[in-house]
């Protein structure tokens, strides 16, 4: 597979174009629930790694050198990295205990998937908290090569979305509010009134609210409500901003047939 995996943040050219061409318009579910003209979870790419989901399983693989220098590409210890081709797929090597893979992001050096009870698998790398792990770099270590479960926060029971920029992480909750985590310092996780360098998993209220899409690209975030608003924070370039509202109307558009909103 050599899709085109030009990107910014997280947020493939494929998807992205698909989406400005339709996905802006509200993208309306028809009777069946599908949306046309939207890409579909199942794949997604980052600077120089993508992921796939195929037969209930995620694979992962590189689309330059360095790939998997911080374990974006989550193959564990079982594979020697740098003998790997470009473009030859493995497992994710995701725990027993996770659940179907239902959602996959990747961004820079960073990647997610989002099974189907809700948990969130995160890998990569950790030096901006951006795996959202409660002890900080256990054991030393500034990036994980396996995925490792999220802590889900208290307030949600199920995460649906997830959506990564450069250094930080949104997570759609089934209630329609975001949670958000990793770094913080241009508002890109809580708007401009607050900029954490760093941070845990915190409910984002400027992304929550009927909120049925996310999207991130760099260090800017977006939202897409029920009725099709969106909402931008963070350090926003307007081509920047382009593909992470292209990429919160590709999720907008593929949840809200199952939200609860």
């Amino acid at each position: 597979m050599r899709a085109d995996t030009r990107r910014r943040g997280g947020v493939t050219a494929s998807r992205a174009a698909s989406a400005s061409r339709g996905a802006m318009a509200a993208e309306t579910p028809s009777a069946t629930g599908e949306s046309s003209g939207v890409s579909d979870a199942s794949t997604a790419c980052g600077a120089a790694h993508c992921l796939r989901i195929e037969a209930g399983k995620v694979f992962s693989w590189k689309t330059a050198t360095h790939g998997d220098r911080f374990g974006q590409c989550g193959w564990g210890k079982c594979i020697q990295v740098p003998s790997q081709p470009l473009f030859e797929q493995h497992q994710v090597a995701l725990p027993p205990e996770a659940r179907e893979p239902v959602r996959v992001a990747a961004s820079d050096s960073h990647s997610a998937v989002v099974d189907s009870s809700g948990e969130i698998w995160l890998f990569g790398c950790d030096r901006w908290l951006q795996l959202g792990q409660a002890t900080i770099w256990k054991g030393g270590s500034v990036w994980r090569n396996s995925p490792v479960r999220l802590g889900k926060p208290v307030a949600c029971s199920r995460f649906v979305d997830a959506a990564l920029g450069e250094d930080h992480t949104l997570a759609l909750c089934e209630d329609g509010n975001v949670w958000a985590w990793g770094r913080g310092e241009h508002g890109q996780l809580f708007g401009e009134a607050k900029r954490p360098f760093t941070s845990p998993p915190v409910l984002s209220a400027v992304l929550s609210g009927k909120t049925v899409g996310i999207g991130a690209a760099q260090h800017c975030s977006c939202r897409q409500r029920a009725d099709g608003v969106q909402t931008c924070v963070g350090s926003c370039s307007t081509r920047v901003k382009e593909f992470a509202q292209a990429a919160a109307a590709v999720s907008g558009a593929r949840n809200f047939h199952g939200s609860k909103l």
